[in-house]
């Protein structure tokens, strides 16, 4: 590896750190885009986004609705943008998707979700 591929390559894992801690769960989630629902699962969670895996195709920058239904709150729809995606096959997506806004109903309750304390 040059030492320009590198230096490129410590400048990615610099920029792409997580803001906040993830932890696991599994939860379901509706992924609203173009005009359609589909079914899909939540595998990791944090304040500022998660990894969901949905029937489809995503693409880095799509954005998107994501119906969240977390424990203790209303469903409640959140934009979110793909910022990584692992392609699974022609038919399902796994991504990590950034949240674009959040009510603080669904802060609160990732924060309850949570078992770091350093989300508290």
């Amino acid at each position: 590896m040059s030492t320009r591929e590198l230096d490129n390559a410590m400048s990615f894992l610099q920029k792409s750190r997580r803001a906040h801690k993830r932890f696991s769960v599994n939860l379901p989630v509706i992924v609203r885009s173009g005009g359609t629902d589909a079914a899909g699962q939540i595998h990791n969670l944090s304040l500022g986004g998660m990894f969901v895996v949905f029937p489809g195709q995503a693409v880095l920058g799509d954005q998107f609705e994501c119906l969240l239904s977390l424990p203790g709150v209303e469903p409640s729809p959140v934009p979110v943008e793909v910022r990584w995606f692992v392609p699974r096959s022609a038919e399902a997506t796994a991504c990590g998707v950034k949240f674009l806004s959040m009510p603080d109903k669904m802060l609160k309750a990732i924060v309850e979700l949570s078992s770091d304390a350093n989300l508290r």
